[in-house]
């Protein structure tokens, strides 16, 4: 590898530029060019420091309610701590502390990263000056190469703190992806996609096995026919993404041809009959079969237009006070029946339900029971099979005939 460094007095940016070789095992020599810049002046605006702030904040926040809910866990727990890891620990709460933890995880290498940068800087203002010093040592050429080994070096390791807060950066908002998930299972609707993945992830599973076995015996096929002509079969990772952008439409057909173009072909028409037509087609079936579904499952729920409408009304009624809020409900029902009286099934009727919370008109009691009844209803269903039907009718009549 072979580095040079760059400096941008007008943008305040250095630039390390590196040319990497490599060596394929039939002798071929490829070579990738690649710049890594950094910017010395890390803030350079009070923009900057406020999104940092405000992130911060909100990730802080978080972690606060994250805390209030596992102390209330606690306080309520009988059993043991797997027990308690049990009823806590569900997907979206280990979701939550991934943000968490990643969060802060980039926070302790930022600070890194800009120590070693603000460092780097430094040491490149100060670089003239030293230069000038070795002027008068011993061995002029051994003093500057030295001063130079250094600085290549703290620009090489300032470089790979860079490259970890870049990734980390890159891959955080996956996560805020799936907290928008999170978000979305209060909609019907909105969850729609994510329920589909969910209900379909036994058989995404299952597919998956079948398609990677398939897939990576296609790319040891590609490395032996073309790696050591086309560079981007001549190692395993390379393949990998190479077969992959195949699958896309994006792919160098004219470099594979060009030592066979028969075997070229062959290799290309197998690959897209195989994994294109027939395994990405298997796959949207699946997903569409589970999406029916999970839709028609779904069309009870109320848009969310209808969800707007219906919060902005009970706000309006909840401010003039001729409505309780559902945040006096539930307190006023924990605290007359107990804080676990969520967990388990219970009939009340609307003259206790009621008499539990003061101040809630008959109207308000009778909607949020019948609610509560239709919701439970929708959630418990049990789905029964033409099959397991006829099962049932079988086994009726045979003990009908039996007791006659």
């Amino acid at each position: 590898m072979v580095s040079m460094l760059t400096y941008n007095g007008n943008m305040d940016l250095l630039m390390m530029t590196n040319v990497h070789f490599m060596f394929g095992r039939s002798g071929h020599i490829w070579k990738d060019i690649t710049n890594r810049t950094f910017k010395l002046n890390q803030y350079d605006s009070w923009e900057v420091y406020l999104w940092d702030i405000l992130f911060y904040m909100h990730i802080t926040f978080i972690l606060y309610v994250e805390l209030k809910e596992v102390a209330g866990e606690l306080r309520r727990r009988t059993g043991g701590f797997v027990e308690f890891l049990n009823k806590y620990m569900g997907f979206w709460n280990a979701v939550d502390w991934i943000t968490i933890l990643v969060a802060y995880v980039m926070l302790i290498v930022w600070l890194f990263r800009y120590g070693k940068v603000s460092m780097l800087g430094d040491d490149m203002v100060a670089l003239p000056g030293k230069l000038s010093a070795c002027s008068s040592a011993p061995n002029v050429e051994l003093c500057q190469d030295d001063l130079y080994f250094t600085f290549y070096s703290d620009a090489e390791e300032a470089g790979r703190w860079i490259k970890d807060s870049n990734l980390l950066g890159a891959f955080y908002p996956v996560i805020i992806m799936l907290r928008l998930f999170k978000a979305f299972q209060a909609q019907p609707r909105l969850a729609l996609v994510a329920m589909t993945l969910y209900n379909s992830a036994g058989d995404l599973a299952h597919f998956c096995i079948v398609f990677l076995a398939a897939f990576f015996s296609f790319v040891f096929t590609g490395i032996a026919l073309f790696g050591q002509e086309v560079s981007d079969f001549a190692q395993f990772d390379r393949g990998v993404m190479t077969l992959f952008r195949m699958l896309m439409g994006d792919f160098d057909y004219d470099a594979m041809q060009g030592n066979d173009r028969i075997v070229a072909a062959a290799f290309v028409s197998l690959f897209q009959i195989a994994m294109f037509l027939i395994m990405l087609n298997m796959l949207v079936a699946i997903v569409m079969d589970n999406y029916a579904v999970t839709k028609a499952n779904l069309m009870h729920g109320e848009t969310l237009w209808e969800e707007i409408y219906q919060i902005s009304l009970r706000g309006w009624e909840n401010w003039k006070g001729v409505r309780v809020s559902f945040h006096k409900v539930k307190k006023d029902l924990f605290k007359t029946r107990g804080r676990d009286c969520d967990k388990h099934v219970t009939v009340i009727t609307k003259e206790a339900f009621m008499q539990a919370v003061p101040g809630i008109t008959d109207s308000q009691a009778g909607n949020t029971m019948e609610s509560a009844v239709t919701e439970w209803g929708e959630m418990h269903k049990y789905e029964v099979s033409m099959s397991e039907l006829m099962s049932s009718a079988s086994v009726a009549a045979a003990f009908a005939r039996a007791t006659r």
